[in-house]
């Protein structure tokens, strides 16, 4: 499984994303996973060997078709966007058409309530949902593998998962 991640240079993403990539590389079978900033021209380029795309805070979601279209709705893989931070700079990507291969995860509930409510057209939406209610407001790798783990069944992906002891 070829897996991309897009992040926006941030030191908390930073660390999400690379705690996030030794778990996956740890638990799927097969995988290669490469991480890269939403600023590096190869986050916009050859997608075609991707199966899974994962990013932080909309990152690339700026980029679009010729058409006005997200460049994101072309892709021939299934997408996860977590949504950790408010008041995203490209928040208004939300309202525009969005691929039903895209799973957006956010950050708390009371986030949830407000994206759906401002944007009810997103296809799948949900909190992230953490094994444990630690600090409020801290996303663990833990709650981010729930999340891909949840997307992978539904798109009957799960055989990829493949638990090993690290």
């Amino acid at each position: 499984m070829n897996i991309l991640i897009v992040e926006i240079e941030r030191n908390q993403e930073l660390a999400l994303s690379n705690e996030l990539c030794s778990r996956m590389e740890n638990s799927i079978r097969n995988v290669n996973i490469e991480i890269c900033q939403k600023s590096e021209k190869k986050a916009c380029e050859n997608f075609s060997d991707i199966d899974l795309l994962i990013t932080f805070d909309l990152a690339g979601f700026e980029r679009s078709t010729l058409a006005g279209g997200i460049s994101y709705n072309l892709l021939n893989c299934k997408q996860i966007h977590f949504l950790l931070n408010r008041n995203l700079s490209n928040e208004s990507y939300l309202s525009k058409q969005l691929s039903l291969s895209m799973f957006f995860f956010c950050s708390d509930n009371d986030y949830y309530h407000y994206l759906i409510d401002t944007y009810p057209d997103i296809p799948y939406l949900e909190p992230i949902m953490s094994q444990e209610k630690a600090d409020v407001g801290v996303i663990s790798v833990d709650a981010l593998w729930l999340s891909i783990c949840k997307v992978l069944e539904i798109c009957k992906l799960s055989d990829a998962i493949e638990e090993r002891n690290s």
